[in-house]
């Protein structure tokens, strides 16, 4: 016979009972489990981090595919067509555009509508830069302004002022000409103000600093901008660092971090190779948006960034958002950005978090900078990047070589101008 008594310990058993399915099923024990896979990223931080995800959410095992040799986003273009597509990968801005033009990629607005994808926890001005027709197809893992760096301690040393906001073009000329110290009598400067770097990365951005483009503001052509009166003003300007001996000239090595240069464009991935010299007090930086140039009103920058994307082709959308979610939030980005110093996190919190713990004082400059930071050209075209090197980078080396400006700007006019006609006709 049944007595009350253990009639209410049966029940409570029950209760209790009922209570642990709800949990296990709650956090994934007994769900169906799924596999997707993942491609890009840090392969050592993805390795240590992604325990961590499966530990919450124990019903998701990630496959994750290493980088091979070369281009990743070529390779997962080529997964794709071969129906192996990747269903979260690390998307590059130079293709953006790619994959856009091809409807390949969730559009994470509108998947915010109906899951959880938090795009209001990343700046717009990084978001914007994934974004095309309306349409956002990554949350960035971490983004960067392009600056400029320089040695605190070398202007302690020769009595100069550090570089303010809003300083200008001419303001580091003079701020430079000060810095360029020949210690040795020996007519060759032993610490140049300025450094010159030909990479079309730095090259960009100090042109939109100055105020002007290589191309016009709808990207249809080159004449008219790359070779601008704007323009050539800018490169005679550059070639006249060489001139006055404020700037290593090309063939004599030049590096901030070795003390042979005072000033240097810089992304924050230059924070990675200095971090161990900063944690020992052997290095004290000064970081400061790029100067003004005559004909801008603001600091213009570029940003180069990266994000995680979700193929259209995953078969399991909820657990790629899951994992997406992750990478591009608090946990990840703390192991992926914060401990490396390689690039401003994406996420909100964690940019508040970098602020807050900023060990060296620098990175409210580059947070400031990136206000004013633009996508680089080659996101709105699909295979821009190659036009660059063929056309505008030959040009910057020639005239740092010491080439006349003007007419190697008229050969990059009709170079890229050829190349636009190309890709507007389908031929590129």
């Amino acid at each position: 016979m049944v007595t009350q008594w253990s009639k209410q310990r049966f029940i409570r058993a029950l209760a209790a009972l009922g209570a642990v399915l709800v949990l296990a099923f709650s956090s994934g024990v007994f769900a169906q489990q799924v596999t997707i896979t993942l491609m890009g990223g840090t392969q050592e931080n993805i390795r240590e981090m992604l325990p961590v995800f499966h530990e919450m959410y124990p019903h998701i095992n990630v496959e994750y595919r290493p980088i091979l040799e070369g281009d990743h986003n070529e390779q997962v273009l080529l997964q794709i067509a071969a129906g192996t597509s990747p269903d979260v990968f690390l998307l590059d801005i130079p293709y953006v555009q790619v994959f856009h033009e091809r409807d390949l990629l969730y559009d994470l607005r509108d998947l915010a509508t109906r899951h959880d994808v938090p795009l209001d926890m990343y700046p717009e001005y990084v978001l914007d830069i994934f974004t095309r027709e309306g349409k956002t197809y990554a949350l960035p893992k971490g983004f960067t302004p392009v600056v400029t760096f320089y040695n605190r301690q070398m202007f302690a040393e020769r009595g100069v002022a550090e570089p303010t906001r809003r300083w200008t073009w001419n303001d580091h000329v003079e701020i430079a000409r000060k810095l360029t110290v020949d210690r040795t009598g020996d007519g060759q400067p032993d610490v140049y103000g300025t450094l010159f770097s030909t990479w079309v990365g730095y090259v960009i951005p100090m042109m939109w600093s100055w105020g002007t483009d290589f191309l016009s503001p709808d990207g249809s052509t080159a004449s008219g901008y790359v070779n601008s009166v704007r323009t050539a003003e800018f490169f005679e300007f550059i070639q006249d660092w060489q001139t006055s001996g404020i700037a290593p000239p090309p063939g004599v090595p030049g590096s901030l971090s070795a003390g042979s240069v005072a000033m240097t464009p810089s992304g924050h991935w230059g924070m990675f190779s200095l971090r161990e010299r900063l944690d020992a007090g052997e290095f004290d930086l000064g970081v400061i948006h790029l100067p003004i140039g005559p004909y801008a009103d603001d600091p213009t920058t570029v940003i180069y960034s990266t994000g995680w994307a979700i193929s259209k082709d995953t078969q399991h959308l909820e657990e790629a958002i899951l994992l997406m979610n992750f990478l591009a939030g608090p946990i990840y980005m703390r192991k992926e950005a914060l401990e490396t110093l390689v690039e401003i996190p994406g996420h909100s919190d964690l940019i508040r978090e970098l602020l807050e713990t900023d060990p060296y004082n620098v990175e409210d400059e580059f947070v400031y900078a990136a206000q004013f930071g633009r996508a680089p050209w080659t996101t709105r075209f699909a295979g821009f990047s190659n036009a660059e090197a063929e056309y505008l980078a030959p040009a910057v080396e020639a005239i740092w070589q010491g080439a006349a400006v003007g007419p190697e700007l008229e050969k990059a006019a009709l170079g890229l101008d050829t190349w636009l006609a190309e890709h507007a006709a389908g031929r590129r």
